[in-house]
């Protein structure tokens, strides 16, 4: 994926009616109505972030294991010269990672801790980091990326639904995240609260 001329206006545009597209899909997978979030998604503070990984002499994490705090993260990233997969998640209930390999004509969905409270965690926030690169593997190892952080309001409440039809042993429990310690008595978790958590933790996203 190159922009070139492209207006990263219109680039981020699309990719929001993108992630629209997809909250559509979770709500219908959990039969839940089409209004479903739509006051908390009023006035988001969505993010487009180009992140450029040139090759290094180093062998430390490009970016360490952490969650992303918001609704959902479509990436895209380049194909290295020499073909190394630097993306890598670790899915529920899983110790080891696993490699997400680069496709020029493919998107990453990563889901975030504030769609898995919303969920009830139906569905899961996503372990992900870009590894080190084996010395070995360094020469041609450059690799951009073009991130798209799909957020809700800042200073909206975060309140979890209970989906009609599905099974409730399915959620993963907050507790597992340390999102009980962040909410409300109402049991609301404001948004920007899960954004400072990510400033103090040293990601944003």
């Amino acid at each position: 994926m190159h922009l070139g001329g492209h207006d990263p206006r219109r680039y981020f545009e699309s990719l929001s009616r993108t992630a629209e597209t997809l909250l559509g899909a979770v709500r219908q997978a959990l039969n839940l109505p089409e209004s479903e979030w739509s006051e908390e998604t009023s006035r988001p503070v969505s993010i487009l972030r180009f992140l450029n990984y040139p090759e290094t002499s180093s062998n430390s994490l490009r970016m360490a294991a952490h969650y992303d705090d918001n609704l959902l993260t479509l990436l895209h990233q380049s194909v290295p010269e020499n073909g190394f997969d630097s993306l890598q998640v670790m899915l529920p209930n899983e110790t080891h990672w696993r490699s997400v390999p680069a496709q020029d004509d493919f998107f990453v969905v990563n889901v975030g801790e504030a769609l898995m409270y919303l969920t009830e965690g139906r569905v899961v926030a996503t372990k992900h980091r870009v590894a080190s690169v084996p010395e070995h593997l360094r020469e041609g190892s450059a690799r951009t990326s073009a991130a798209f952080f799909c957020t809700p309001n800042w200073d909206c409440g975060l309140r979890p639904v209970s989906p009609q039809g599905v099974d409730h042993e399915l959620g993963q429990m907050a507790k597992d995240f340390g999102l009980n310690e962040l909410r409300d008595p109402d049991g609301s978790i404001p948004y920007y609260r899960l954004q400072n958590r990510a400033v103090d933790r040293g990601f944003v996203s």
